[in-house]
């Protein structure tokens, strides 16, 4: 028989979201830039030409750091951050996956 006295009651604390995360770059990006040049439609983390109808973005602050679009934007960026918003950057969809829950839609 278990007594209830004996019972630890857990409390969990609600997690913090992510707001910042690094932002993946790829070992051939630099090799993708030589290759391509440097376009104003590339993927941010590859260097690689965005593909028609690819559609994601990624926001960065200052210091290069992903931002998760659910909780930040360009006006709360530096307050949440501590570092001011950069912009949205195309990312590809290969490097998306690396981003997951950074990326977001542009439409």
């Amino acid at each position: 028989m278990i007594s209830l006295l004996n019972i630890t009651i857990l409390t969990f604390k609600k997690m913090e979201p992510k707001l910042t995360k690094a932002l993946y770059i790829s070992s051939k990006k630099e090799q993708n830039e030589e290759n391509f040049g440097h376009l104003s439609d590339q993927c941010i983390c590859c260097g690689k030409p965005m593909k028609e109808g690819d559609k994601l973005y990624i926001h960065l602050n200052t210091i290069g750091e992903a931002i998760n679009p659910d909780y930040v934007n360009e006006i709360n960026c530096k307050e949440l951050t501590g570092a001011e918003s950069q912009g949205c950057f195309p990312i590809g969809n290969e490097c998306a996956k690396k981003m997951l829950g950074f990326t977001f839609i542009l439409k």
